[in-house]
Parts: C-alpha cells; sequence; structure tokens
C-alpha cells in the first residue's frame, strides 16, 4: 500500500506541475485572430492532444492492444528467469552505468523535460522548441497512463516473491509497466522522431540502462519494462505526428479582396 500511495503521489504531482507549467498567459489582440503566439500553440496542444487520445479508441487500436496484451502474456513465462540472471549484472562500470540511468527515471527525472523547454524560449528555433514541448508532454502523458494501468493491473514486484503471474487489480501492488522506464523513454523519444540521427540513436541506450537497472533491482520484470517503453514510445510518436502535421500559414484569395488567412489542422 505505501508503494501505491507513493505512487499516486507522484501522479498527483505530475499532473499539477503540468497544468502550471502548461498553461498560457498571453493576452489576445487583434493581431492574434490570423496569428496563434507560442504559448497559444503549446496551450491548444496540451488540452487537444489528450482529447484526440481519448477519443480516437477506435476498433484498430482496440485490436492492437489486445494483441499486445496477449504477446506481453506470453513473455511473462520467462520473466523469472531473467530477473535471476539480472542479478550478476549490477557489478563493475556496467553497474555504476545502471546507477545513473535508475536516477534519471525517477521523480526528480521531471526537471529534464521541463528545463529543456523553458531553455528552448531562449532561441527562435521552432522545431527545436516543439520537440522539447513534445518531450515534456509525452513525459506527462504517459505517467500518467502508467499509474492508471498500474492501479488496474496490480502486478507484485519481484522482490515480494510472489512470482511474475501474481496479479491483483486494484490491490495497490504496481510492478506492471515499469514507471521509470515509460519516464526515460518518454523524454528521449520525441527527439528520436524529431531529430533522427546518431546522437539521438545513443540516447536510447540510456533509456535501456534505466529498463536494466530496473530488473537488475528487483524492482521489475522484464515485461514490465518492455510495457513501459511501449507506452512511450507509442505517445510519443502520437504527439510527434499531431504537432509536425500543423500546416502552415496560406494566402487565401476571395472576390472581395485578398486577405491573409491562417490554416491549422491537426491530424492524427
Amino acid at each position: 500500500m505505501n508503494l501505491f500511495f507513493c505512487t499516486s503521489c507522484r501522479s498527483v504531482y505530475l499532473v499539477l506541475i503540468s497544468i502550471f507549467t502548461l498553461q498560457s498567459t498571453a493576452i489576445d489582440t487583434a493581431a492574434q485572430e490570423f496569428v496563434r503566439n507560442d504559448s497559444d500553440r503549446f496551450k491548444d496542444w496540451a488540452w487537444q492532444d489528450a482529447e484526440a487520445w481519448i477519443k480516437g479508441w477506435d476498433g484498430e487500436r482496440v485490436a492492437y492492444v489486445a494483441g499486445a496484451s496477449v504477446v506481453f502474456l506470453g513473455l511473462t513465462f520467462g520473466d523469472q528467469a531473467v530477473s535471476d540472471q539480472a542479478l550478476d549484472w549490477g557489478s563493475g562500470s556496467f553497474g555504476n552505468f545502471l546507477d545513473i540511468t535508475n536516477e534519471i527515471g525517477g521523480l526528480y527525472g521531471f526537471l529534464i523535460p521541463t528545463s529543456v523547454f523553458a531553455f528552448s524560449f531562449a532561441t527562435d528555433d521552432t522545431k527545436f522548441q516543439d520537440a522539447a514541448f513534445t518531450s515534456l508532454q509525452a513525459y506527462v502523458y504517459s505517467n500518467v497512463l502508467v499509474f492508471m494501468t498500474k492501479f488496474a493491473i496490480g502486478r507484485s514486484r519481484p522482490d515480494t516473491g510472489q512470482g511474475p503471474h501474481d496479479f491483483n487489480p486494484f490491490s495497490g501492488a504496481t510492478s506492471f509497466p515499469s514507471g521509470h522506464t515509460s519516464s526515460v523513454f518518454a523524454i528521449i523519444m520525441p527527439w528520436v522522431f524529431y531529430y533522427p540521427g546518431p546522437v539521438t540513436y545513443a540516447l536510447v541506450a540510456v533509456a535501456s540502462g534505466t529498463a536494466i537497472a530496473r530488473i537488475q533491482r528487483q524492482r521489475h520484470w522484464l515485461t514490465d519494462v518492455l510495457a513501459g517503453a511501449a507506452i512511450s514510445t507509442a505517445m510519443s510518436h502520437f504527439l510527434y505526428k499531431r504537432h509536425r502535421n500543423t500546416q502552415d500559414p496560406t494566402l487565401g484569395i476571395n472576390p472581395i479582396g485578398t486577405g491573409l488567412s491562417m490554416r491549422f489542422s491537426i491530424g492524427l
């Protein structure tokens, strides 16, 4: 129950901080009838993306999640063997690497996307700003989704000794999926989508290190970290597609005269 309480506190904290961070204080002017400023753009994304995610549960997505659930259930039969082997992974320089990546996935990991997003306004690079906001947004959205899933699934952690098939929905057990893993993948994957290349691909090693650390510390099963990574990667790609599909301004012509018309459509 203490684990569940800590997880609940973290989720409430993340939601409150994200609402505070994402709110815009811009003052409407006549010019904003045609052009949205940066604050408006991020404010709109913060709420419209959540609505689109919730309403987007069509038959195809349900079928995808159902299929993935069956695959993960099958993989659980190898969880115990991996967990036992992971006890030997924490020594030497690799163990030091796991110590660092484990901390990145903790509560203070939230400072990373928040700080980068704040820094992005010191530049005029709108793509960089969008990537920074998407990273922060993916972090918040993924954590909310992971929290709800943890509560509903109620899987026992490896260090409880109950085994990988101990599921007690709504019991307070919080192993599935891994929140640490989900957090780091949510921070990193938007940058991979916006700036694909060797540097961003290398960052995936950091997220993978977090996943391995959670297994090595007997805090999560292999399928827990795979699910956490999958949730954040899917969320990051969903948000990336919506933000990059925002159309550029177009010049509209009508029989009365010529005027500037702004068209913004956010696609799924």
